[in-house]
């Protein structure tokens, strides 16, 4: 294929991906399964536009770039303090995990997809990998709390890099016609590891030098400055070490990431669209060069095989990692379940599939296969019930939007930060806003009261569940922010805060929850002096004590009464049951549904949630 047809097709590519992205956002799917399909469409199996084969070892040079960027900008995600809180679990599945993922990988391309043992070996070392490209976009539609996406999105990043090297290594002892030694192959996997993480340390804290430097240029200039160092670090690890530069460019990206740059989100928005360009290339290049009849070729055995990574073998190594760890069993479940597998394992397999392939290697196509039928399979399977289950298991993070940002407002969002939701404030004076970014909170320039301004807030994010706040001190913007949010973005959960009580039917009126300063405190002062001891406590002066809600659903306490469930400290002060209110006694008999409200230390809210709703 002549330099002009290459042009075109490497082009022709690009648009489609791009056009598959667009899509995908208009379907609310995970974009890879649509660039899955569209790279089989316009490949050689179907319309012959896309032909990978013609690029010769300049797909493995785009592919090998393309990565580089795609995991730089995965570690950059990664937030260091709470990956160092969720260390345990994060370790786990970098060792554990990965020692379980290869065992069985290996015994279900052997057993049930009828691969060679070699070529099980070299697909179980792969198949450790999850990947950012797809986890993290799933995360976010899914909404889980912090914990689930530190955990999940540390281990596509650093496991990526884990596997990549440990698939190329099992590459090389395949191919090894002297059959190097065990012992030689765990000592090259240790050397290119070990590469990896000292180039991408030092060198993300290079790169960080660097932009500090030119932080008095425009931001266009640093950004260029970014990508440069990050395919710096990548390349000076692969010269060292051959395939060491995705571990070293994860860790630079973590570091990068974690301390201060000039022009960080702008930096960070960059990464992002050159991220999503390099997958929409690498998805469509690397699905276009896949064969049907490979697909059947492995017929019953890969379904099989790909079902048994995805209900065995994922499973069986995240609860081998969480043993000993303070994972709610909801959340292990959770991570559990979602696995899906992405570029890295792409590219790599293309690497390897085409190394097989040269070296007269029998079967390498159908490693190619299966590779590929785990990460549709995962991919689309593990893409439509992410958020449903999800929401089952109670692990999705709640989103707020308060119009204000105000001592109160500020007071407001710090709180329900601690107790994991997402919180993003708005408001108009610049002043405002300026101490709220101070205290490190997500805020908005606008107004309130303006659709686009909402929608730049993440109003328009209605895949989550959403409480809309309007807390200002004015009952007329109150008013109209609410409007706003229930007719144009369809809110359904609106609280507002009255100023006047002879407002507080105008909002009423409107199903709006209110709270009126003036009536709250006078109640609180009233109940304060009557009643110290019960309103101190309700109102959170003891700093040990925490109210939250629980919805029984452990049949074992249900029909019980609660002088039988062994709460410890936890007490329950009021039951809500079919919309009617309780207050419950020891003998109260509780019943399936019942919506619980207690009150307990804070360090045991989760264990005693977890009991009653028998996750």
């Amino acid at each position: 294929m002549d330099v002009h047809s290459l042009l075109v097709m490497v082009t022709l590519a690009i648009v489609v991906g791009t056009a598959g992205y667009t899509l995908a956002d208009k379907l609310r799917i995970p974009a890879i399964v649509v660039l899955l399909l569209l790279g089989l469409l316009v490949g050689p199996e179907v319309l012959n536009l896309v032909n990978p084969a013609a690029l010769g070892d300049g797909l493995r040079v785009l592919v090998s770039i393309a990565v580089a960027i795609i995991v730089f900008e995965g570690g950059m995600l990664l937030d260091f303090d709470q990956m160092r809180a969720a260390s345990p679990p994060i370790r786990n599945l970098m060792t554990i995990g990965v020692i379980v993922s290869v065992s069985g990988g290996t015994l279900a391309a052997g057993l049930l997809a009828g691969l060679p043992l070699p070529l099980a070996a070299l697909y179980g070392a792969l198949m450790c990998v999850t990947g950012p490209t797809v986890v993290t976009p799933l995360l976010k539609r899914a909404n889980v709390n912090r914990r689930l996406q530190t955990i999940l999105q540390s281990e596509a990043v650093l496991v990526d890099a884990i596997g990549a090297v440990l698939a190329v290594v099992v590459l090389e002892f395949l191919l090894d016609a002297a059959g190097a030694p065990l012992t030689q192959a765990l000592a090259d996997l240790l050397v290119r590891l070990g590469a990896g993480v000292a180039v991408g340390l030092i060198g993300g804290y290079a790169v960080v030098r660097v932009l500090r430097a030119l932080g008095n240029l425009e931001a266009g200039t640093v950004r260029l400055a970014s990508l440069g160092g990050a395919l710096a670090v990548y390349a000076l690890a692969e010269v060292l070490q051959p395939e060491a530069g995705i571990a070293a460019v994860a860790l630079a990206g973590i570091v990068v990431g974690n301390l201060d740059i000039p022009y960080a989100d702008q930096i960070h928005r960059f990464k992002g669209d050159l991220t999503n360009l390099g997958i929409a290339l690498l998805f469509i290049l690397l699905a276009a060069g896949l064969r049907f009849e490979t697909l059947a070729a492995l017929g019953i055995g890969g379904v099989l095989a790909v079902t048994a990574m995805m209900l065995l073998v994922r499973p069986a190594s995240v609860f081998a990692s969480m043993v000993g760890t303070n994972v709610p069993r909801r959340e292990q479940l959770y991570i559990a379940a979602l696995g899906p597998r992405g570029v890295v394992a792409a590219s790599v397999a293309t690497f390897a599939g085409l190394e097989l392939a040269a070296h007269g290697f029998p079967n390498s196509d159908l490693f190619i296969g299966l590779v590929f039928m785990t990460i549709i399979g995962t991919v689309v399977i593990q893409g439509l019930y992410a958020k449903p289950l999800a929401q089952r298991l109670g692990v999705r993070l709640m989103q707020v939007i308060i119009v204000s940002a105000d001592a109160i407002a500020r007071e407001l969002a710090a709180r329900l930060i601690a107790k994991d939701y997402t919180v993003s404030l708005i408001d108009s004076d610049e002043a405002t806003v300026a101490k709220a970014r101070a205290d490190g909170l997500n805020v908005t320039l606008g107004d309130g009261t303006d659709p686009a301004d909402l929608s730049r807030a993440g109003l328009n994010r209605l895949n989550r569940p959403v409480i809309f706040v309007a807390a200002t001190s004015s009952d007329r913007t109150n008013l109209l922010a609410c409007q706003v949010a229930i007719q144009q973005f369809g809110v359904k959960d609106v609280v507002a805060r009255v100023n006047s009580p002879s407002n507080l039917d105008n909002f009423t009126a409107l199903g709006i929850r209110v709270v009126s300063p003036v009536v709250s405190t006078a109640m609180l002062l009233d109940n304060l002096i009557s009643s110290s001891s019960t309103m101190e406590l309700l109102t959170g002066q003891s700093h040990e004590q925490e109210i939250y809600e629980a919805v029984l659903q452990n049949q074992a306490l249900a029909n019980k009464p609660l002088k039988d469930w062994a709460l410890g400290d936890a007490l329950v002060i009021l039951v809500r049951r079919n919309g009617q209110l309780l207050a419950p006694h020891g003998n109260t008999t509780m019943k399936t549904g019942d919506v619980l409200t207690l009150i307990g230390k804070a360090g045991e809210r989760e264990t005693t949630r977890q009991m009653i709703e028998g996750i």
